[in-house]
């Protein structure tokens, strides 16, 4: 497992996701909610497993698709935007 930046803990980056309103989130936030590392959920994307995109070089995960794969009910900060 990875180990978080300072004072950020995963349930604060899980709790920020939820809460947040932007259609995605950044590959330490879905590592988060995945349980697993950056590196895995980067691989992801990179096989497609993972509706995400890549800008300026770092992956973006879709939070609608996040959650379904994390089994999480999606909230109304959620949407199908890519």
């Amino acid at each position: 497992m990875r180990t978080p930046k300072k004072g950020i803990t995963d349930a604060d980056l899980i709790t920020a996701a939820i809460e947040g309103n932007a259609p995605v989130v950044d590959a330490n936030t879905a590592a988060a909610i995945l349980a697993c590392s950056p590196r895995t959920v980067c691989r992801m994307c990179e096989q497609g497993k993972l509706k995400s995109l890549k800008v300026m070089g770092m992956w973006r995960v879709n939070k609608a698709a996040l959650f379904e794969l994390a089994g999480m009910p999606i909230t109304a900060g959620a949407t199908d935007h890519e």
